[in-house]
């Protein structure tokens, strides 16, 4: 009886929450894309500054390569420097990605979580052609001058192949 009593606690607790979080304009929505397409793009070329513009000092990023997971101060440059390397060494080209707009978005005081589907290709090599598809799962944080940072993302594939 107890573990159902905790369970149905839980459950309450559960909706609670969600019924105080504010429900996102679509400003803040499209401000959150802006900011991660920015981030992303940043990445993309290796422009650790513009990168880092995009964060806050204590990021944390999860993602597909070793080590999967960087953390703390630093952490920009060591995860675009060990990118750089996975990509020199698989001779990835021609990357190209398409940011969605958020399936999930969540705002909580200076804080805010959203997923983002992702699709790309690339060219690996001289010949082979790919295409994937994924989420990326962002949480956001306001810092003192009342700009969004990236916090926290985690990268999941859902589809990869060969085209």
């Amino acid at each position: 009886m107890k573990k159902i009593q905790y369970l149905l606690a839980s459950i309450c607790a559960a909706f609670a929450l969600q019924a105080n979080a504010a429900e996102p304009s679509t400003a803040l929505k499209a401000e959150l894309k802006a900011v991660f397409q920015a981030n992303q793009s940043a990445g993309e070329a290796y422009d650790l500054k513009k990168f880092t513009e995009t964060t806050t000092n204590q990021l944390t990023i999860v993602d597909e390569f070793p080590p999967f997971s960087w953390s703390g101060k630093g952490a920009a440059a060591r995860y675009l420097k060990d990118m750089q390397a996975v990509v020199t060494k698989n001779k990835i080209t021609n990357f190209k990605s398409e940011i969605k707009d958020a399936t999930d978005v969540g705002l909580d005081q200076n804080v805010a979580y959203a997923v983002y589907p992702v699709s790309y290709t690339f060219k690996k090599g001289e010949m082979k052609e790919y295409e994937g598809e994924g989420f990326q799962t962002v949480i956001f944080k306001k810092s003192k001058d009342n700009k969004w940072l990236i916090e926290n993302t985690t990268w999941g594939i859902t589809s990869y192949k060969q085209k």
